[in-house]
């Protein structure tokens, strides 16, 4: 297991580079599209800033999941997502604003579906860290659902 304060120093790392290059070492490595997500902190109101990956999702959304490399705790993200839902997304150096949402019933199903196609790994990580991993879908503030246009265009 991985100490926490390296995973820490990890992202700090993953971050920088994604914000400054738009790519990181986990993109690289793993073969992912990466963003920088920036939440409020949920008890703390600090803003956060982690990396996640995301993908396209279902009717023009960003699909992002919980994953966390497979460990057993939930990443502290998911927990201010819930909170507010409102974040920011750095993609290819370009921040939107976007609202997160956590999808249930069949919407669930069918990202977990896209989740588990466009990253085949995650299914373990399911199954290593015993729980579900959580996903969430976001759209760009003002509504719009061409933030992939935007950021490939």
């Amino acid at each position: 297991m991985i100490p926490t304060v390296v995973l820490r120093w990890s992202n700090r790392l993953e971050v920088a580079l994604a914000r400054r290059f738009g790519w990181s070492i986990v993109s690289r490595v793993l073969g992912v599209d990466v963003a920088v997500l920036e939440t409020v902190g949920a008890t703390t109101g600090t803003r956060r800033r982690s990396i996640v990956a995301w993908t396209n999702g279902p009717d023009g959304d960003l699909l992002i999941g919980g994953g966390a490399g497979g460990r057993s705790q939930v990443p502290d993200w998911v927990a201010n997502l819930r909170s507010t839902p409102e974040a920011r997304l750095t993609i290819a150096r370009r921040t939107h604003d976007a609202i997160a949402r956590e999808p249930t019933g069949d919407e669930r199903s069918r990202a977990l579906e896209i989740t588990f196609r466009e990253w085949p790994f995650a299914a373990d990580y399911e199954s290593r860290s015993g729980r579900p991993i959580p996903v969430f879908l976001l759209r760009q503030s003002d509504g719009s659902t061409d933030l992939l246009t935007r950021v490939h265009g």
